[in-house]
């Protein structure tokens, strides 16, 4: 919660920073211009193949291929299609308005946390506009989902989704102002908690048992364990020497013309870290693991460009001194904008406390920020949500407008937007879409992952193992129920009230590609009873909850090429559709809860204002500012931080640019709210004055 101080010390920043901006950004970020009780609960399943994509195929063995798996054609010959992504004052007029109210007419394909946040922000933002909300299920919140339950020994929340989000302060990337500015503008950040217990502690399954990570304490005995662990386990076999080549081989090259080109390449994971390594055992024994727990993927076919590894990789492939980190101008601008907007000194505290944090989450996981959504967006008179409703077809129709026909219980409708925004997976929107026109699009990927939700009334069950969770390398041998992890959600939690000992277990992912069935819900609960005696020696027990969920294609696959293919999307977006529809989500962009929110913020900013970055700069009193002094200098030469429109009328417009141009290895000391920003969490003096800008010293 922000205090009446905070907000004075946000006035402070305010008023000073434009000189010291100047100055800090002129030596590091300027470049050269060259260059049921006791029983199953059946969750229905909420998938976006309903809109059109169905999960098929046949069970294949895993084998790991080196060959990029979409098409990576070149983008067609369009010479002739505007490129132009900053509408002018005419292309806005040729789209028209509502002739009934005057006011234009927004759809929202989807009601996820994508599609919700874009909603969020549309009705704040655009008050000239009519929003229609379009969700095929009966609820709002995409893969964010739960229940609760009564029992003897008290009330039990049970998660089937995502629950939980972690700090981002090793990242160079800003996602997590964006979630700080909805809570703050929902009044929940007071209800955002440290996940507590163990949840610092993990595990990896291999070969038949777990295996504890390295990790704090740094106490003599946990140290002992680490050197003990890291000697005897088959686990770090190939540990020695990849440490040795990582040495001789590891550091990156200088940066030159040529590493910067280099940029714009890409490879997979497995093949990125093989070459740092010099082994692949470590690749398939640990970071495949990894690789499992975020994207359920093939650590073979997933771009290092668009993971967790996208920052070592930017370094050992573009260059320059280790103590930078290259970092788009789009991460800049989005910090400026959000801490020049209404939230500044709420989202100013919330960050800087997450410089200490790892773990976030409500009380119920995230059911408090999409409830707190929905009940935002059903208080805005210029919102209306249709849920049971899905999207059959989208077609182009003259003016740049959308005609989208819909079906609900009611029939099927026919409704013309001024703009769409599709949240929806990539794949569901290219089936929408006339036949062949985002053939990109269909070319995209996304997996399955089988959750079940175990409850147990005895306490403690995980005693010998605390900690939070563990996940499954693709070297295990004997993973018959292709399991990808469990977490342990007893464990890793917010609050010490809850009884009994609850799990969440993860199945399928890469591991089901080409599967010509899907397990049933009591096959996907046995199938979890069974990894759970067999990895963590719980018995078969009867006087339990369990919460069975099958979630098809909720994780879609960035594999090597995804630039490339998001740049022929973008072409084949405004070729079909000429800007009046634009895309958003983790089909395009990173997953997860942030990422999600993120690209719901930047795709209603643009259709709100119809312009690029910045987009609240300018609406605040004259005189103040804070890092907005970016606004100022827009069109300076030497402080081009905006450089060009990366979301415009498709959503896509930044990979249309060569990587090389949208990034620059920046100081630590510039990546404001991170941990090897230099005093990043003690911004200000004893005095509470401001003593940093961004992260660097004031000269």
């Amino acid at each position: 919660m922000a205090t009446a101080r905070s907000e004075a010390v946000s006035l402070q920043l305010l008023s000073r920073v434009s000189s010291a901006g100047r100055r800090l950004y002129s030596t590091s970020c300027r470049r050269p211009a060259a260059a049921p009780a006791g029983g199953i609960a059946k969750l229905h399943n909420h998938s976006n193949s309903v809109y059109g994509h169905e999960i098929a195929a046949k069970r294949q063995s895993r084998v790991f291929s080196s060959s990029p798996s979409p098409s990576l054609a070149a983008p067609a010959d369009v010479k002739r299609i505007k490129r132009n992504s900053v509408p002018t004052s005419s292309s806005v007029a040729a789209r028209g308005v509502s002739p009934a109210d005057g006011k234009r007419k927004i759809a929202v394909l989807g009601g996820g946390l994508t599609g919700l946040t874009t909603a969020h922000y549309l009705a704040r933002h655009a008050p000239d506009a009519q929003i229609t909300v379009f969700e095929l299920g009966d609820r709002l919140g995409g893969w964010v989902m739960g229940a609760d339950f009564d029992t003897p020994e008290g009330k039990v929340v049970m998660q089937a989704g995502p629950r939980m989000v972690r700090s981002m302060k090793g990242a160079n990337r800003y996602d997590d102002l964006v979630f700080y500015d909805v809570l703050a503008n929902l009044g929940i950040e007071d209800q955002l908690k440290d996940v507590g217990g163990q949840a610092g502690t993990r595990y990896l399954y291999y070969p038949d048992h777990l295996v504890r990570l390295p990790g704090p304490p740094m106490t003599p005995d946990n140290l002992w364990n680490i050197a003990k662990s890291l000697y005897q386990e088959p686990l770090w076999d190939g540990l020695l020497p990849a440490a040795l080549h990582y040495l001789k081989h590891g550091d990156p090259p200088s940066l030159t013309q040529e590493s910067r080109a280099a940029v714009n390449e890409d490879e997979s994971v497995g093949h990125f870290l093989e070459r740092l390594c010099g082994d692949d055992r470590l690749v398939k024994n640990v970071a495949s693991a990894m690789m499992h727990g975020i994207h359920g993927g093939d650590i073979y076919k997933l771009s290092a460009k668009h993971t967790l590894f996208a920052r070592l990789w930017y370094q050992m492939t573009g260059g320059g001194d280790k103590s930078r980190a290259w970092t788009s101008y789009k991460e800049l601008s989005l910090m400026c904008d959000i801490m020049d907007g209404p939230n500044r000194a709420k989202v100013f505290e919330m960050a800087q406390g997450a410089v200490e944090r790892n773990m976030l989450a409500f009380d119920d996981g995230m059911l408090t920020l999409v409830r707190s959504l929905e009940r935002d967006l059903q208080n805005q008179s210029n919102v209306k949500i249709k849920l049971g409703t899905g999207v059959k077809s989208l077609t182009p129709v003259s003016g740049g407008k959308v005609s989208v026909r819909t079906e609900s219980q009611d029939g099927t409708a026919t409704e013309q937007f001024d703009k769409v925004i599709s949240t929806i997976t990539a794949k569901a929107l290219a089936n929408a879409a006339p036949a062949g026109s985002l053939s990109a699009l269909a070319e995209t990927h996304a997996v399955s992952i089988q959750v079940v939700s175990l409850w147990y009334p005895e306490r403690g069950l995980l005693k010998d193992n605390p900690g939070f969770g563990f996940l499954v390398p693709v070297s295990t041998p004997n993973n018959d129920e292709d399991l990808l992890g469990v977490i342990f959600d007893s464990e890793a939690h917010t609050s010490e009230d809850e009884p009994g000992t609850k799990l969440t277990v993860m199945m399928g992912g890469h591991h089901w590609d080409g599967n010509t069935y899907t397990p049933s819900e009591e096959q996907a609960y046995a199938m979890a009873q069974s990894a759970v005696k067999k990895t963590l020696g719980i018995p078969y027990q009867s006087e339990k909850h369990a919460m069975v969920r099958f979630c098809g294609n909720c994780l879609p696959q960035h594999y090597v090429g995804h630039r490339k293919l998001m740049a022929r999307a973008h072409e084949q977006l405004l070729q079909a559709f000429g800007g009046g529809l634009s895309v958003a989500g983790p089909s395009y962009t990173p997953a997860g809860i942030m990422p999600s929110m993120r690209a719901g913020y930047e795709a209603a900013m643009r259709v709100a204002t119809q312009t690029s970055q910045p987009w609240t700069g300018t609406q605040r009193p004259e005189g103040q500012t804070w890092w907005s002094m970016l606004a100022e200098t827009k069109n300076d030469k030497g402080y081009e931080v905006f450089r060009g429109d990366h979301i415009g009328e498709t959503g896509l417009a930044g990979f249309a640019q060569d990587d090389g141009d949208t990034l620059e290895p920046l100081p630590h000391e510039a990546l404001f709210f991170r941990t090897k920003a230099a005093g990043a969490v003690d911004v200000l003096d004893e005095h509470g004055r401001p003593s940093k800008w961004i992260g660097s010293p004031l000269k």
